[in-house]
Order: structure tokens, then sequence, then C-alpha cells
């Protein structure tokens, strides 16, 4: 006669040990499915980021180099002992307010 806890079981039949080793394979599929989605749900999070931050770079290059040519032709303007004409002045404040952006 058996004692303790493993004396109140019997042996599992071959039967019982396929059905628990597929109840094993779904947990375990399950598991990696779940976890695959949150790493793909991550990947994809990470992607979007990736496209911000390369969009706000090429946006950041555009206006520094506007600025840079529009830094240019005020000191050419003034050079010349000329002043800045209101519409160039507006230009040079508006994009240098989209450049600070």
């Amino acid at each position: 006669r058996a004692c303790g806890i493993l004396g109140r079981f019997s042996p599992p039949r071959p039967a019982s040990l396929l059905a628990l080793f597929y109840f094993a394979l779904l947990q375990f599929d399950t598991g990696v499915a779940q976890r695959l989605g949150i790493f793909l749900g991550e990947l994809e999070s990470l992607a979007k980021m990736k496209g911000e931050v390369e969009a706000r770079r090429l946006n950041l290059d555009h206006y520094s180099q506007k600025m840079s040519q529009l830094r240019i032709a005020r000191e050419k303007v003034n050079a010349k002992g000329r002043s800045e004409s209101a519409k160039e002045q507006d230009r040079f404040s508006r994009n240098e307010q989209k450049l600070s952006e």
C-alpha cells in the first residue's frame, strides 16, 4: 500500500499522458502566441516612433538649411547698407519659428 499524497493517485494511462501532453502544448502555444503578439505590438510602436523621428529630422534639416540661406541673404542686404523689407523680415521670423518647433 502506497503512502503519502502520491499514493492516492494511480499512474496515468498512456491516453491520459497524451491528453496532458496535448494540453501542455496548447498552453505553451498560447503563451508563445501572446508573447509574440506583445512583441509585434512593441515593434509596430517602435516603427511608428522611428517614422516620427525621421520626419522631424527631415523637417529640422530643411529649416536649418533654409535659415542658413536666409541669414546669408540678410547679411548681403546689411552689407550693402540697406535694411530688410517687411516681407523678408516676416519670412525670416516665420522660418525661425518653424525651426524652433
